[in-house]
């Protein structure tokens, strides 16, 4: 019976593992089926999208063609007369691939005298466009003098065509490239895509006009207000310093509307002058620099140095204490660094909004906090002038006027997106937020700002030069 039963349940076992195979093999078939359909669509949808790119690309690039057609007259004349328009640089593309890049002389075109005040150095690099050696957008292509140089963290932008036009490039003339170029082009290769480049395209359109290379003194003056034309590493540097030295600096971030104060009220005129550190921010001073015959360097503001400045200090011992903004902004703000910097202490925080008999009892509470560094939020004047009396009393060796900077990182107010900041209307964004508090400070402010630069420029510049020549 036993052996009977044994016989019956092997029987059925054997029967259950023999039909195994055949119950799963049409399952398996249609998954294999599956994933090559899902294959074939995602080529095929990555072959369509790499023609597309490369149908508008050439499109557009062509239109230039058409656009720049008589510089390519000019070309073609220089030529006829024995000249050299066009010189080949050696460049290395993708996979580390050599290749020959396009560039006009333009000492030896006819007209060169006049053509070379353009930006017409890079038209020829059209040529590599449509010869697939290069993009429109892309990491700025090297020499092979220049790759034999490159470390490790270059090495990444072999993946990608070099371009005409490079990010970092358009960061730089739009004085924003806070970050190295090598990081700014690792971004680019992880993240482009087609919408992407055709924005830096269009981004790129206003900045072509722009001036080349310039020389930047490491000091500059604007409407008599001396300021440090640096970068914003160097700045940040400038700052850290300060802060693990004995003594006390006022640092003050000055743009078209604190100029326009600071000539009205002869205090505020007088502080900044006395400020340790005075950094530039905004497309006004950028362009009173230019006009002055002193170009700002980079776009050194509270705003984009406040991350990185914590990011410097993080771990390094220094003591932060924020003070001013509406009431519980800036807890916010504190809440917000010590979420991305946990080894950043943040001693103490107090809003703006205190009375005058409430003055010693803040002054008080930052000496006894310990803080290093205070930022203070009140807006200018009231910020350099508050500094500029009490920093004394507060026991820390940096003070920041940082403006309306809390409110950003408190996220009452949103920022800017980077695309209006590249092209310097980051204003506009700021006067479509509060129309009713900034119109006049963009819509007047702006203008009297630059008619003001403009009479310095005309009457009180050259009476400076003049006194200093007399003076040698």
């Amino acid at each position: 019976m036993n052996v009977l039963r044994s016989n019956i349940a092997g029987s059925t076992n054997s029967s259950k593992v023999s039909a195994f195979p055949a119950s799963c093999s049409r399952p398996r078939a249609i998954r294999r089926v599956r994933r090559f359909g899902l294959m074939l669509t995602s080529r095929l949808q990555s072959g369509c999208s790499r023609v597309a790119v490369k149908g508008i690309e050439l499109s557009i690039t062509l239109s230039l063609i058409v656009l720049t057609g008589p510089l390519w007259a000019f070309a073609v004349w220089s030529l006829v007369l024995g000249r050299k328009p066009l010189y080949r640089r050696r460049c290395i593309g993708i996979h580390g691939i050599p290749f020959d890049q396009f560039q006009f002389q333009p000492s030896e075109l006819v007209g060169g005298k006049f053509l070379g005040l353009l930006p017409i150095q890079s038209v020829p690099t059209l040529i590599n466009v449509v010869n697939g050696s290069q993009r429109l957008v892309g990491p700025r292509p090297v020499t092979c003098d220049e790759a034999k140089l490159l470390q490790s963290e270059f090495r990444h932008r072999l993946a990608v065509k070099p371009g005409l036009i490079s990010p970092w490039m358009l960061l730089q003339k739009a004085n924003i490239a806070f970050e190295p170029e090598w990081k700014e082009d690792l971004n680019y290769v992880q993240q482009h895509r087609l919408l992407s480049d055709l924005g830096v395209l269009l981004r790129s359109v206003p900045r072509m006009l722009a001036n080349g290379a310039q020389s930047f003194p490491p000091r500059g003056e604007l409407l008599g207000v001396p300021f440090d034309n640096v970068t914003m590493t160097v700045a940040i540097d400038q700052i850290q310093l300060a802060s693990t030295q004995p003594g006390m600096t006022s640092v003050s971030f000055v743009n078209a509307d604190c100029l326009n104060k600071a000539s009205v009220n002869q205090e505020y005129f007088s502080g900044l002058q006395n400020s340790n550190r005075v950094y530039c921010d905004g497309v006004g001073v950028r362009i009173a620099g230019k006009w002055l015959g002193c170009p700002v360097r980079e776009n050194v503001n509270g705003t984009d140095m406040l991350p990185r400045l914590c990011k410097r200090m993080e771990g390094s011992g220094i003591r932060l204490f924020l003070l001013g903004g509406m009431p519980g902004v800036a807890s916010a703000v504190e809440r917000w660094i010590c979420e991305r910097f946990p080894r950043l202490t943040v001693c103490g925080t107090q809003h703006g909004y205190f009375t005058t008999d409430e003055q010693e009892s803040v002054i008080s509470q930052i000496r006894q906090s310990g803080a290093d560094m205070v930022l203070v939020a009140f807006g200018a004047p009231r910020q350099e002038l508050w500094i500029q009396e009490h920093l004394p009393g507060t026991g820390v060796r940096v003070a920041i006027g940082v403006g309306g900077l809390f409110d950003f990182f408190s996220g009452r107010i949103p920022r800017a997106p980077a695309w209006m900041r590249e092209l310097g209307i980051e204003w506009v964004f700021r006067l479509v937020q509060e129309p009713g508090r900034m119109w006049k400070r963009y819509l007047v402010g702006n203008f009297v700002f630059l008619g003001r630069v403009l009479v310095y420029k005309l009457f009180s510049q050259p009476n400076l030069q003049q006194s200093r020549i007399s003076d040698s």
